[in-house]
């Protein structure tokens, strides 16, 4: 005989479990008649509600999370009336531990050939373990996290210590737990961005304004740290306590609003909400923009999160973009853009489906799209394919010094001319007098350098990115709100004038 219980794990899934032994006709909310202390069927052991789990194809993850989440705090109950009239009595949440703080050692930035750069540091990064890790024995969760990590070094870091769980050595087969502490120490390399300034274009007691240059994050995240927006103003202007008030693509530059309190961040992420700021960027673009106003409605999917890239789907977010063409100088138009949402890459692929991608976007105008780049959601290749396509052009594995071969001087004069092209793009920031200053604040130090033996970028070093490769012509011109405006000139790239494409 059969029946069914339905059991829920703490992050929402519902499945129904079919239990031997009880009547056909035995069907109760698990989770909400436990809390109740209702005892109409005989209550189950720990070992045998986990027999019945395995027999039914849960996975491990979700087993360890129903066991825990719904048995071992629920079914310490006792068998006494209840009102059932009245409201469960609803038990307070166990708090989660604080993570302790990130352990950055002290590093610092030097400049080098246009870029900044940071020396490599080691780092200390500190997580609890997450649902589906758990029940991963230690040696596959980091073969399957850190990729670049050969099984004979993950086990090398375990063994010496680098990779501890709840501040201890353990085996290479442990089997991670729910709220297991995972610290690993690495030794870090962060990716060069420009040396541009970052100029202030407003600043008050709850406000701090400023002209993001292109290349560099907002705030810390993947391969970037030091180099980011909150960090450099930390260090470079003293300030802390930021709040982020919205985003800027890293390689998009402009305005960018910041809240130095919580209230203020508030009030602005409400307005937003609301969608009472209106945004402008302008942009330079392939061929000649339609005239006239072009709205652009199409629905946005994240094809995928590990590279970042989204396409034109109908199953997608709802957004909406309008274009209007500022000039044309008979290869490219400067493109006003407004728009009406906020989602990750909206201009660019918007701008990609109306067949004029932005000139030097080197995602989205690009032929792994397909022989129309993407225009009209056309890709003529699944998603698989076209992921693959993508990855293979911006693989870690095509810039390591050991793949590159000697450009000829050709190439070299191209290349040159190319860098050319970015430093006059970046006028609008390289005029400054910070620009040179920064250069000789932060002079290279090459006893500073340190390597590690282990570190695989240390082993297996890259080239430096060419200028051309850390921006791209867009660019947030204002951003208009109930009472405020901040906007920023029209980079060079966008004047009438501008004849480098």
């Amino acid at each position: 005989m059969k029946s069914s219980y339905r059991s829920r794990c703490s992050y929402g899934l519902t499945k129904v479990v079919k239990l031997e032994g009880m009547p056909n006709d035995s069907k109760m909310d698990f989770s909400s008649s436990v809390r109740s202390g209702i005892a109409k069927f005989p209550v189950l052991s720990l070992k045998t509600l986990q027999t019945h789990l395995k027999l039914t194809g849960f996975s491990l993850p979700l087993m360890s999370t129903i066991m825990n989440a719904s048995v071992k705090r629920k079914l310490q109950i006792k068998e006494e009336p209840v009102d059932e009239t009245s409201a469960p009595e609803t038990k307070p949440k166990r708090k989660r531990p604080e993570l302790p703080e990130y352990s950055l050692d002290d590093s610092d930035y030097y400049v080098d050939n246009g870029l900044r750069k940071v020396y490599p540091y080691y780092f200390t990064y500190f997580s609890h373990c997450k649902g589906r890790w758990m029940g991963q024995e230690l040696h596959s969760f980091y073969a399957n996290e850190f990729r670049g990590l050969t099984p004979e070094k993950i086990r090398g870091r375990i063994e010496n210590g680098f990779l501890l769980v709840n501040n201890q050595k353990v085996d290479i087969d442990y089997k991670l737990k729910g709220h297991d502490l995972l610290t690993h120490r690495l030794h870090r390399h962060e990716s060069p961005v420009l040396s541009a300034p970052i100029p202030v274009i407003h600043m008050s007691n709850d406000m701090l304004v400023v002209d993001k240059p292109p290349s560099i994050p907002i705030h810390p995240c993947g391969k970037y740290r030091h180099n980011s927006v909150m960090h450099v103003l930390a260090k470079e202007h003293n300030m802390t306590d930021l709040y982020n008030i919205h985003r800027l693509d890293r390689l998009t530059s402009g305005v960018l609003l910041i809240a130095r309190n919580t209230s203020t961040a508030q009030k602005f992420h409400e307005q937003i909400r609301n969608h009472l700021i209106s945004k402008e960027y302008v942009c330079r673009v392939v061929g000649k923009f339609p005239d006239g106003v072009v709205t652009c409605d199409q629905p946005l999917e994240t094809l995928s999160h590990k590279i970042g890239i989204c396409i034109v789907d109908p199953k997608g977010k709802s957004c909406s973009t309008a274009f209007e063409r500022l000039n044309y100088n008979g290869k490219s138009s400067t493109v006003l853009c407004r728009p009406k949402t906020g989602r990750m890459h909206q201009i660019r692929v918007h701008l990609q489906y109306l067949g004029h991608p932005i000139v030097n976007d080197s995602f989205y105008n690009n032929d792994a799209f397909g022989p129309q780049k993407g225009k009209g959601g056309e890709y003529g290749k699944s998603k698989e394919v076209l992921i693959q396509d993508i990855d293979k052009q911006h693989q870690r594995m095509l810039y390591l010094i050991s793949n590159v071969s000697e450009v000829s001087a050709e190439e070299r004069e191209i290349n040159d001319r190319k860098r050319e092209i970015a430093l006059k793009a970046l006028h609008h920031y390289t005029n400054r007098e910070e620009w040179h200053a920064l250069t000789e604040k932060y002079k290279c130090d090459t006893n500073r350098l340190i390597t590690d033996t282990e570190c695989e970028e240390c082993v297996n070093r890259t080239i430096d990115p060419n200028p051309k490769d850390l921006l791209i012509y867009l660019h947030a011109f204002c951003y208009k709100g109930q009472d405020f405006e901040y906007k920023t000139a029209h980079p060079v790239w966008a004047l009438d004038d501008w004849d480098y494409d």
